[in-house]
């Protein structure tokens, strides 16, 4: 890619892309279609999405809470970077932020398993808009955590719950 500057001083971004049409008998290229593509909003685009997730992270980090979202029929949640921090996963080590599911709710403390996993069924079984809790963890350095959760379930167009979405 190359950055470019407008006469008006404005910058774009464009990148090049080169296709070899022909060689000539000694093997030299001789034919060459270069296109130059404009991706400046595209890259505008992604700049701004960093910025949020950066701030994200940040208000994550100020407030000590992180977030999850679980896709009913799959076998993992995705977590945020504060919910890694919170049950003391390195985040880096889960470069797509998907957690296997169930590591959660291995981390819930005994007495309260029952209650947390009764709350959560009944949330999907009843399409609840919104519900919330509190519960205990044990965090992967052996803390002792108390989280308030806070979630919501996702209908699909049949009314049916695809997605649980939520903060700890």
């Amino acid at each position: 890619t190359l950055d470019l500057l407008t006469k008006e001083g404005r910058r774009h971004t464009v990148r090049n892309r080169a296709t070899l049409l022909r060689k000539n008998e000694k093997g030299v290229a001789s034919k060459v279609v270069v296109v130059a593509e404009d991706i400046t909003q595209e890259t505008e685009n992604e700049e701004q999405e960093k910025q949020k997730q950066l701030q994200l992270n940040n208000a994550e980090s100020v407030f000590m809470y992180g977030s999850w979202e679980w896709t009913l029929g799959t076998n993992f949640v995705v977590w945020s970077n504060g919910l890694f921090d919170i049950f003391g996963y390195d985040a880096t080590e889960y470069p797509d932020s998907k957690m296997a599911y169930g590591v959660y709710n291995q981390h819930i403390v005994a007495e309260d398993k029952q209650r947390v996993a009764l709350i959560s069924q009944d949330a999907v079984a009843n399409k609840k808009l919104f519900y919330e809790f509190d519960h205990e963890i044990i965090d992967e350095k052996g803390n002792r955590k108390l989280l308030a959760v806070k979630g919501r379930c996702y209908l699909d167009e049949e009314g049916n719950v695809d997605r649980v979405l939520g903060t700890s």
